[in-house]
């Protein structure tokens, strides 16, 4: 049971789970990405104060062979504004995308997907002196307008994105159009609702197992005696390295009988003898006899 118990939480961990590339190791650089979708988050903590970097991201095309475009989505924005500007350009065009006109900042992420005309995007962020903040975390997927494959799946919209973005609990179209109803998230709420359930259900056994036999081993033992007993010499183990004691020889003989158990009187009884006794008579007229004990 607890084997299986972990597996569903490992399950339930990974499952879904994209890594994340992080802006701040790209800046001034190109990344190159192979895959279907990228998530691109800014930092690993709060972004520092004057802070700036200018990223290219290039995908390579579809698996149909058709040319790939982006979709991108804002998924977080946790930046100060006015002060700090993320701007998102298309790569070919040098055009800013048209719901990230002119900057992006604050804590409100825009609500409809942008779309490049390409298969590359320039991301650029720039802080001021003042507080840090978390940044932000883009879903940028590629895409395309043609006729969708077996393996892809077509959004609401049109695009046409791999078939392992859905039902993934991200939002890759930037509709939701790739989502189910009972998504990612559902189902590990519900695993783990039902692993920490079992989880409890075993420890309240257990407990209540515990308790029972101690009760039981109290009545049992209630209202007797129980003698603790020494192991005598006799019983105990020898050593491997200790010599063996001859057994000891106890002479039989009479004399030592005599020694070791004196008999309860040291002389033996009195004897009787019989003596006349003139107070009484016999039938026959004479004193009858009495028994007196010899001075």
């Amino acid at each position: 049971m607890f084997r299986v118990i972990v597996f569903l939480a490992l399950w339930t961990c990974t499952i879904g789970h994209t890594p994340k590339e992080y802006l701040e190791d790209y800046c001034g650089k190109t990344l190159y990405h192979q895959g279907p979708w990228l998530r691109l988050k800014l930092t690993r903590r709060d972004y520092p104060s004057n802070f700036k970097c200018n990223t290219s991201v290039v995908f390579s095309d579809t698996n149909s062979g058709q040319p790939a475009r982006l979709v991108v989505v804002v998924h977080k924005l946790e930046t100060k504004c006015p002060g700090d500007r993320l701007t998102l350009v298309d790569g070919n065009t040098s055009v800013l995308l048209k719901e990230a006109k002119p900057y992006l900042c604050g804590k409100h992420e825009p609500k409809d997907a942008m779309f490049t005309v390409s298969s590359s995007l320039i991301v650029n962020f720039q802080s001021d002196a003042s507080e840090n903040d978390d940044g932000f975390e883009l879903y940028i997927t590629r895409f395309h307008l043609g006729i969708c494959d077996p393996t892809e799946f077509r959004c609401a919209r049109g695009p046409c994105i791999d078939k392992s973005l859905q039902c993934d609990d991200h939002d890759q179209c930037g509709d939701e159009s790739d989502e189910c109803s009972w998504g990612f998230g559902l189902v590990a709420a519900l695993l783990g609702a039902t692993c920490l359930g079992s989880l409890l259900t075993i420890l309240v056994f257990c407990c209540c197992c515990s308790k029972f036999r101690s009760r039981c081993s109290k009545s049992n033992s209630r209202g007797r005696i129980i003698p603790v007993f020494r192991r005598s010499e006799t019983n105990r183990t020898p050593a491997l390295d200790e010599p063996k004691k001859a057994p000891l020889e106890v002479p039989l003989s009479v004399s030592h009988l005599e020694q070791t158990h004196p008999a309860f009187y040291s002389l033996s009884p009195p004897a009787y003898t019989a003596i006349p006794d003139v107070t009484s008579g016999n039938q026959s007229g004479g004193p009858l006899p009495t028994k007196t004990p010899m001075q």
